[in-house]
């Protein structure tokens, strides 16, 4: 796929071929642009570049869910940089469905937000369907994260407590994202937001 495009934008007879579109960006006097005449790949051309240039986060809505993997698929290809680009996922569940989102969804928008207020570039894409659902107020989310370092000193039974009141569920053997365990001095625990498990492991009350 990735030949297929710079095939296309080396044709002689490409009108993007040999120059680089520099569209208007808002302003303070004109807050509002309309880019008029983007067809297939020229919109997300367009929005590459505006993205290399700007100097904030640029956050793109789409109508659907499906635009937006569309989208982020062909902004792999032009930024050649997937740590330039956040896809923030949508719920997968209907408003009245009896079972909760799956973990890794919860995880990776957990994680999102975390980073977001640290986001100084880059684009974030979002689905206007999942843009009209309610989120956790800012003071929740920072509320309920956790950070610790070795040499912090923790307290397990505190811990644990912070744990239940945030969800987790305590388990014999860590698998899944919002699992933690607990034997002796040593915790295991997969954070939500988390790639991967961590385990702590403490000497007295030192990690």
């Amino acid at each position: 796929m990735r030949l297929k495009y710079k095939a296309y934008f080396e044709r002689e007879n490409n009108p993007l071929a040999g120059r680089m579109i520099k569209p208007s960006k808002p302003t303070e006097k004109q807050p509002k642009i309309r880019w008029d005449g983007l067809s297939g790949l020229l919109a997300s051309f367009e929005i590459a570049n505006t993205v290399k240039t700007a100097d904030a986060l640029t956050v793109l809505i789409t109508p659907d869910q499906s635009t937006a993997s569309q989208l982020e698929y062909e902004l792999r290809f032009f930024l050649n940089s997937a740590d330039l680009i956040w896809h923030f996922p949508d719920w997968e569940t209907l408003p009245y469905d009896l079972f909760s989102p799956h973990h890794d969804i919860v995880s990776e928008r957990l994680a999102l937000l975390s980073r977001l207020k640290h986001m100084t570039e880059g684009v974030l894409i979002v689905s206007m369907p999942t843009l009209f659902n309610r989120l956790a107020p800012v003071s929740f989310l920072n509320h309920s994260g956790f950070c610790f370092k070795t040499g912090d000193t923790l307290n397990i039974a505190t811990l644990s407590k912070q744990l239940v009141d945030a969800t987790y569920h305590r388990v014999d053997q860590v698998f899944e994202h919002g699992e933690f365990a607990i034997r002796g001095s040593i915790v295991d625990l997969f954070p939500m937001g988390s790639e991967s498990p961590y385990r702590l492991e403490l000497f007295d009350d030192c990690i």
